[in-house]
């Protein structure tokens, strides 16, 4: 098969964005996406197309910043509700 005929990139580069949309949309979900598709995300940095390379960092990124929302969320409702250790 010719490269110039091979569209197969283009499934690729929607299901990468699929992904991102539910990241942006579903905060609540990013374990699960973690967990099913994290595996994936990180083997597409080999991509040999820039247009879904860019997409799959793009996506990393966002699911990278979203997780330390969470983390550090988690620290201040946490941080909040220990008692003061000034008497």
């Amino acid at each position: 098969m010719d490269d110039d005929d091979d569209t197969s990139w283009k499934v690729r580069r929607a299901a990468i964005r699929v992904i991102h949309a539910v990241i942006k949309t579903r905060p609540d979900l990013q374990g699960q996406i973690i967990e099913k598709h994290g595996a994936l995300i990180i083997d597409r940095y080999k991509e040999r197309i820039d247009d879904v390379k860019c997409d799959v960092l793009t996506t990393s990124k966002s699911l990278f910043e979203h997780s330390l929302e969470s983390v550090f969320s988690t620290y201040d409702v946490a941080l909040s509700h220990k008692p003061s250790l000034v008497a």
